[in-house]
């Protein structure tokens, strides 16, 4: 035991001889170098944390805040599509067709072809339109041919809940977009449920808002369901989508001049388009640097419309001081106008859209002195 203590002072005695700390000297210099290290990184390991808890802090943060932007944003287009639902039931050909309709006949052939009509005038909105009856059995389609609906398993307590009934995703027939399927009930005069008007909703629009909402320049902002699975990709190019394009005489206007006041429908599909509008403005600013937004207008406002108040509570969010606090109202007059060939301020100035465009053109001066 003894040679064992001895052979290891020694084979200290080496490695500190090798290190050249068996002099004063060395021990002094090997000491005041660790005394200087030790503080500097225990420093380093503290700032780490302290900055690894900031940057998460702020991560966490530019995602509770994107993510709640995405879902006003999906909240107000899925009100819209059920909205168009509710206009589309409202149809003769839907109302009494389905309550007269016992089987197939010549009142569900125009039934269908009412449907397919929809469906050709929203081809990017709608995968399917489908109409169901009260146990949910497709009886007219949209489709060559009828085919089960997938509708969710509560659909009729959600209908009689919510007036409205919304699934789950589901892949699409026709292309890589995925579907959600949705209904609304469709009134008729006896007032008893006979059925519902449902959709296979495509959700390229969700694509468009991921893409109008990347927190960076070299970010991403993905949208899943529940359970993880994604829907859509602000990094995920679909080759169906089309992107609107500047008219030639609106393109030299553009370049030509120094303002420019943007007119904005409250509207869901309005909303969507002025984000298409803004980026051809950044690509015309490069033709012409003077050219700017002075401010954007709300039109056909419809204060007794929940989903035109939610829309333009959507505008002033987004855009803030951009857009101007005169709004200018749903009136018959300002359509009657351009039909008569006659100014708003000839045809009637007394009419609430006379009134308005006035109180428009105070502000803009006002904001202009």
């Amino acid at each position: 035991m003894k040679r064992l203590s001895k052979s290891s002072e020694q084979l200290a005695a080496r490695r500190l001889g090798a290190l050249r700390l068996d002099s004063i000297r060395y021990k002094m210099l090997f000491f005041a170098v660790v005394v200087t290290l030790v503080p500097s990184l225990a420093t380093a390991w503290v700032s780490y944390f302290q900055n690894k808890k900031a940057l998460t802090g702020k991560i966490t943060a530019d995602l509770v805040s994107v993510s709640g932007v995405v879902s006003r944003e999906l909240d107000l287009w899925l009100k819209s599509n059920l909205y168009n639902l509710r206009v589309f039931t409202s149809s003769y050909e839907v109302t009494e067709n389905v309550e007269r309709a016992g089987r197939a006949g010549p009142n569900l052939s125009r039934l269908t072809d009412y449907l397919r009509s929809l469906r050709s005038r929203f081809p990017d909105d709608f995968d399917e339109l489908v109409v169901v009856n009260a146990q949910g059995d497709p009886i007219a389609t949209s489709a060559p041919h009828l085919r089960p609906l997938p509708l969710p398993p509560d659909w009729l307590q959600q209908i009689r809940t919510d007036n409205s009934a919304v699934g789950a995703p589901l892949p699409a027939d026709s292309g890589a977009t995925p579907v959600l399927v949705i209904a609304v009930p469709i009134p008729v005069p006896s007032g008893r449920f006979v059925g519902a008007f449902a959709a296979r909703l495509k959700l390229r629009a969700v694509e468009r808002i991921a893409r109008r909402n990347v927190p960076a320049p070299a970010g991403a902002t993905f949208v899943t369901t529940s359970a993880g699975a994604l829907l859509a990709s602000s990094q995920t190019a679909m080759d169906r989508f089309l992107h609107d394009t500047l008219a030639p005489r609106t393109l030299n206007a553009l370049v030509a001049a120094h303002e420019v006041m943007i007119p904005l429908q409250v509207h869901i599909y309005a909303l969507r388009g002025i984000a298409q509008l803004q980026q051809a403005i950044k690509l015309v600013q490069k033709l012409n640097p003077a050219l700017r937004i002075s401010g954007i207008v709300c039109t056909m406002v419809d204060k007794r419309n929940n989903l035109s108040a939610a829309v333009e509570g959507e505008i002033r969010e987004k855009f803030g001081d951009l857009v101007y606090q005169t709004v200018i109202p749903q009136n018959v007059r300002l359509a009657e106008a351009p039909a008569s060939g006659t100014p708003i301020m000839t045809y009637d100035p007394t009419s609430a859209g006379a009134r308005a465009y006035v109180a428009l053109a105070e502000e803009v001066d006002h904001a202009e002195a």
